[in-house]
């Protein structure tokens, strides 16, 4: 049985080794909290795509694109001129399909109706029946 390295083309292998290798430099200069919430992605003509798992560590990790890319260019004698961040789809992440409605209770839906009927603006007052509305639902 052939391994799986050997049915891989080896650009393919070559490529991973080398993201193994720039995220070991990674690591050496983002703080120990943002480790393992963001990683390199890719690198292509001189733009370094950082991949994090939310927009909370991307922000984080946003602080040191500088850092990061004077690093990588000296270390690595990449020529990093740009750094793109990119969100972590996880399996964790509940879809929106699956949440519910908000809730208006019924004591606000009447509010929402009374504010509705006195308004004079037609927009307005055409958004405030519709929310009022859901209290009935």
């Amino acid at each position: 049985m052939k391994s799986l390295g050997s049915q891989l083309p080896s650009t393919l292998l070559q490529q991973a080794k080398r993201l193994r290798q720039l995220n070991q430099h990674l690591l050496l200069i983002l703080p120990l909290e943002l480790h393992g919430h963001v990683q390199i992605a890719a690198f292509h003509h001189s733009l370094l795509v950082l991949e994090a798992e939310s927009p909370v560590w991307a922000t984080k990790a946003r602080y040191f694109s500088r850092e990061i890319a004077n690093h990588l260019s000296e270390k690595t004698g990449l020529a990093v001129k740009s750094v793109k961040f990119t969100i972590r789809p996880t399996a964790s992440t509940k879809s929106r399909t699956n949440r519910k409605k908000p809730y208006i209770s019924k004591n606000s839906a009447h509010q929402l109706e009374s504010l509705a009927n006195s308004t004079k603006h037609p927009k307005l007052k055409k958004s405030l029946a519709k929310l009022a509305r859901r209290g009935s639902q």
